[in-house]
């Protein structure tokens, strides 16, 4: 039987649309590291897609380099390890972090990491746990999709005008929102998950809270040696 925060999920996203098993080696090996409650899922479920392909939970290993890369010099490097276990068709890898559980989103495709800084404090294990759980059990399908510049859901539409992905694919826009691209359906195509990240990563840096608030106080001390030359 899943765990009920699972079950929830599963009632909202549906069974699975795509199925692949885990191996036990790859379980053991994450074995105190990611949390009891994702293993389970893992061995119940496999790594799967589901509500056709809006939704994936995926294998950590294939994303190490790719999530190293988007957190680099972010700050958030200095606060954790982080592991991805989902994406959204759209390339948002959703990550867990061995010291502060879930909390960090990157939002490849509009280049953000999203985050509470206010929950960044390590974490007991059961804590972490139960952030894993809770990101299950609280998913709809808005934490996934994502709206065109006329607030519109695109995921539906994507899937009828460009079919379903395979797991090593992604909605990709093109040209990418960083350069300019329209947020718009008619600017997606599918193409390779990996790669299409890893050229994104290239063309900008990711929006940061960390250093967002760095900047905000270099912009206070910038204000307060202004009042003082004019005293």
């Amino acid at each position: 039987m899943p765990h009920p925060d699972f079950a929830q999920f599963i009632d909202t996203f549906g069974d699975a649309t795509s199925r692949a098993p885990v191996p036990e080696d790859v379980i053991e090996q994450y074995q105190g590291i990611l949390p009891d409650f994702l293993l389970d899922v893992w061995r119940e479920e496999g790594w799967c897609a589901y509500a056709d392909g809006l939704v994936w939970t995926v294998d950590p290993r294939e994303f190490e380099d790719i999530v190293t890369d988007w957190v680099a010099e972010s700050g958030f490097e200095e606060i954790d390890r982080y592991h991805a276990f989902a994406r959204s068709a759209f390339g948002d890898l959703y990550v867990y972090g061995e010291r502060t559980g879930v909390n960090l989103t990157i939002a490849c495709s509009t280049h953000d990491l999203l985050a509470d800084v206010d929950d960044l404090d390590e974490k007991s294990p059961e804590a972490r746990e139960e952030t894993m759980a809770a990101f299950f059990a609280s998913a709809d399908y808005d934490r996934f999709d994502l709206e065109d510049e006329n607030d519109e859901p695109m995921f539906e539409r994507a899937l009828e005008t460009l079919g379903p992905l395979a797991a090593d694919q992604v909605y990709a826009f093109e040209p990418a929102i960083a350069l300019g691209g329209d947020v718009l359906v008619e600017s997606l195509n599918k193409v390779r998950l990996d790669v299409y990240l890893a050229i994104l990563r290239e063309m900008a840096d990711p929006d940061s809270p960390l250093l967002e608030d760095d900047e905000d106080d270099d912009d206070d001390e910038d204000e307060e040696d202004e009042e003082w030359r004019d005293r």
